[in-house]
């Protein structure tokens, strides 16, 4: 699933509650989630989405906080668990 395909779904779904863990993140958390889960590096994230370096990493760091994960591996499993991978 894209990154973009995975934040529509999450926003489709979304109905006030959270059902998933993945739905307390706004909308460009969820882009930056997706992207990392999609292996892709905080200079290509910034580059493909005109946000500069620092911005990418609060972003990142936002999401593993409201996420409750610390690695990649714990994101990406949390992703699975969920079907958004």
């Amino acid at each position: 699933m894209s990154a973009s395909t995975a934040c529509k779904h999450m926003l489709a779904t979304w109905q006030g509650v959270a059902s998933t863990p993945f739905e307390e993140l706004s909308f460009c958390e969820m882009q930056i989630a997706m992207l990392i889960i999609d292996g892709w590096q905080t200079m290509e994230i910034s580059s493909s989405l005109s946000l500069s370096l620092k911005t990418v990493g609060t972003y990142r760091r936002r999401v593993y906080e409201k996420l409750r994960v610390k690695t990649y591996a714990e994101l990406a499993r949390l992703a699975f668990r969920h079907d958004l991978i």
